[in-house]
């Protein structure tokens, strides 16, 4: 429970955070988004894919990104708020690895395993908590 195989943590690496579980939290934690009957949720999906079709040239000319120029050669993913939060855990996951690995070589006799494992479930919960929050605002 206390070290991951997971890429962004090596082998025996100590986990301070528990992503699964954050993940898990914030599924449970984030109340349903707006109750839609299936023509309005496909028209939503359409809806949402147009718009984002439409504001890659806005998005190109306002950042100046070349790399915005032409972002239709992916197809847009519609998720729900349990979905987007396990995205984002992920992402939290991959670019926190640096750090919290720096502090497991600062400070190996802090990330024991016991103190590891419990202090992993409190902040996974706690992130949880947040993607939660953060995903009813976003979608």
């Amino acid at each position: 429970m206390g070290t991951s195989n997971s890429p962004a943590n090596g082998p025996g690496t100590p986990r301070s955070i528990n992503w699964e579980l954050a993940a898990t939290t914030a599924a449970r934690l984030t109340p349903a988004g707006p109750k839609l009957s299936g023509r309005q949720i496909e028209a939503a999906v359409e809806n949402l894919r147009h718009l984002a079709d439409a504001s890659v040239d806005h998005v190109h000319r306002i950042t100046g990104l070349s790399a915005a120029r032409d972002l239709r050669d992916s197809q847009v993913l519609v998720v729900d708020r349990a979905a987007w939060s396990k995205a984002n855990a992920r992402s939290f996951e991959i670019m926190l690895q640096p750090a919290l690995k720096a502090l497991a070589e600062k400070r190996p006799e802090q990330l024991k395993s016991a103190a590891t494992a419990l202090g992993s479930t409190v902040t996974g919960t706690q992130m949880g908590a947040i993607l939660s929050f953060l995903s009813s605002k976003v979608l």
